[in-house]
């Protein structure tokens, strides 16, 4: 994922989890030496904001008050963090679609057929998995350099060899592709 994609998924998640710590609600949290002390938190991100004075409370408002609840936060984090797997798994998906729409076109390309044409020349005419069978399609053994291969990159193979290399998908043997 390109660096401008993870820049734009950061904002998006700014933008959607951005808090104005409203509603807030007066709580309670006991301190390892017993002290109860006051503070306002935030319903829907969990921020715990400034102390309270406890004299600046009425009594019914402390005696009232829950415990502060690390549950918010924690929650608000999971959410934020799920919204953002989603929104990196579909900007993952939508740079991928779009490979595959430039590799389909490049698989029709005049330098693509060269290549191959190259490749199954170097081969003899034969797979370069068994080395029985007739190649009939060449393979790339990296798509790191694709549309720029260097010619060690591709194999000549036959169509039972091109699917046990992509056992995961269904390869079109009239298509050469890699």
């Amino acid at each position: 994922m390109t660096q401008s994609s993870w820049a734009d998924i950061e904002a998006e998640v700014s933008r959607v989890f951005r808090c104005t710590h409203e509603p807030v609600l007066i709580v309670y949290k006991d301190s390892v030496d017993g002290r109860r002390t006051y503070r306002h938190q935030c319903q829907m991100c969990g921020w715990g904001g400034r102390h309270l004075r406890k004299d600046s409370l009425e009594a019914d408002e402390r005696a009232s008050a829950p415990p502060f609840d690390d549950k918010i936060r924690q929650a608000w984090f999971d959410a934020r963090e799920e919204y953002r797997r989603n929104l990196a798994g579909a900007a993952r998906d939508d740079e991928q679609r779009a490979w595959w729409a430039w590799y389909s076109e490049y698989l029709e390309s005049d330098a693509w057929r060269t290549k191959r044409a190259q490749v199954l020349r170097r081969s003899g005419g034969f797979c370069e998995g068994c080395l029985t069978e007739p190649a009939e399609q060449v393979h790339h053994l990296t798509y790191e350099r694709a549309g720029d291969e260097l010619l060690f990159d591709l194999v000549a193979v036959c169509s039972g060899c091109h699917q046990r290399a992509h056992p995961n998908k269904k390869i079109n043997s009239f298509s050469g592709v890699a």
